[in-house]
């Protein structure tokens, strides 16, 4: 097997786990914020791992509920105070 093909019976099980991240972010998206809670540096260490040589299979979809565990809800209050304060910085 070519290692950039995967076997019938594992891409079912990926799209099943794909599906299934999917199906819980719909199901909870009015709860989802608007922006992520997180800094740069937390997003820049997720994204930037280093890549492996060999192919991970399966595997490969474990950084992805990292990734959707990051999101944390944030009172829209607390966003626009935010951005008042960004805003009255911005004019003096």
């Amino acid at each position: 097997m070519n290692p950039l093909e995967i076997s019938s019976s594992q891409f079912r099980r990926l799209a099943d786990q794909v599906t299934q991240f999917a199906a819980d972010y719909l199901e909870n998206i009015d709860a989802k914020p608007i922006c992520p809670a997180t800094t740069g540096a937390e997003t820049e260490r997720i994204f930037r791992t280093p890549l492996p040589m060999e192919g991970l299979g399966e595997k490969a979809l474990a950084g992805l509920e990292e990734v959707i565990s990051r999101v944390k809800a944030l009172d829209m209050d607390d966003v626009r105070r935010q951005v008042q304060e960004r805003d009255a910085r911005a004019a003096s």
